[in-house]
């Protein structure tokens, strides 16, 4: 595998220097730092692969194997914004739904302008304060009639787990 060959070699050119990783010249750091990363990338994709090798051959969802553990295979849900600029509809669908709401005389039904102002200010400082919605993935709440489904796609992948505290020994 041509990952194992590219790995093994990365592993070999960081040697003993892992020893003494806070030693040396900004140059020879940089050079450590760099190479330790490719391994991290490297280990990575071999992670992921064999992942969904292990996947694709379980013919259950628990399998015990010798030497390692209970391998456990789950479902998983991930959820990632629909497009580029759906969060940034997202965000702004909500603060245009609060001003709105927000600018509405209850008693009367009509659009109070000073409301209207003062909650547009508002909005405008909370979204300079607050970080963009980069990890929302529940509803808002249904008072505001936006759903975040609308702005995210979900996706089920699989994934192995592996419980290394069973471990048995042929």
């Amino acid at each position: 595998m041509q990952l194992d060959t590219q790995m093994a070699n990365t592993i070999e050119l960081i040697g003993e220097e892992a020893d003494n990783s806070d030693e040396g010249t900004l140059d020879e750091l940089a050079r450590r730092l760099d190479l330790a990363e490719q391994l991290k990338m490297s280990a990575q994709q071999i992670i992921d692969m064999t992942n969904e090798a292990l996947v694709d051959r379980m013919e259950t969802d628990q399998v015990v194997i010798a030497g390692v553990g209970l391998l456990r295979r789950k479902s998983i849900q991930r959820s990632v914004w629909a497009s580029k600029d759906s969060g940034r509809r997202f965000r702004s669908d909500v603060l245009y739904a609060i001003r709105t709401r927000a600018s509405i005389d209850p008693e009367t039904g009509e659009i109070n302008e000073v409301a209207v102002s003062a909650t547009q200010r508002a909005m405008e400082l909370i979204n300079q304060a607050l970080p963009a919605f980069s990890s929302i993935k529940v509803e808002a709440r249904p008072l505001l009639d936006i759903d975040v489904k609308d702005y995210r796609t979900t996706e089920w992948s699989n994934n192995i787990q592996i419980e290394r505290g069973i471990v048995v020994y042929s």
